[in-house]
């Protein structure tokens, strides 16, 4: 379990700091411990590769009030 929540961990600060990248650096370190053959590694860095792409793929839905367009919404006023 713990390296799940590990893995996790890694994904959520590579897609914060990379973006779309993350996918590619976290296949990337896959490629490189499989082809070292390094199975604990590369099964570690497959769970973060697919949470990445979990992460990325469901986009967060922005809170009411909030977004592009709403400090210029007739009526309401910076201060």
């Amino acid at each position: 379990m713990t390296n799940n929540l590990d893995a996790l961990a890694v994904a959520v600060l590579l897609v914060r700091e990379l973006g779309d990248d993350a996918v590619i650096v976290s296949r990337n370190r896959l490629v490189e411990l499989t082809a070292a053959d390094n199975r604990r590694a590369a099964a570690f860095w497959r769970a973060v590769m697919e949470a990445c792409e979990d992460r990325l793929s469901t986009a967060p839905t922005p809170l009411p009030g909030t977004g592009p367009g709403v400090a210029s919404h007739p009526g309401m006023t910076m201060h």
